[in-house]
């Protein structure tokens, strides 16, 4: 069953929008860097498979985000 939008949930401005979808890729190349490519993390397996599921998560939101804020017709992308 799809849910019905909520006539009451609030509208966000193609800025709020854009906010969401920098912040996350913002988040991915953070974690990449500080976490995902730290040698305590690649020498560890256990670390490195529960980072790269978090990598995974995130590049995941991320390209939700994308997919919702910036395709052509979407109410979300819509200006």
């Amino acid at each position: 069953m799809i849910d019905e939008p909520d006539p009451d949930a609030p509208r966000f401005d193609e800025f709020a929008r854009h906010e969401v979808l920098h912040t996350a890729g913002i988040t991915i190349e953070f974690w990449e860097q500080n976490i995902g490519d730290h040698p305590v993390v690649k020498a560890d397996p256990q670390l490195q498979k529960e980072a790269m599921a978090i990598t995974d998560a995130i590049i995941g939101f991320y390209q939700l985000c994308g997919a919702k804020f910036l395709s052509p017709g979407s109410e979300e992308g819509a200006s």
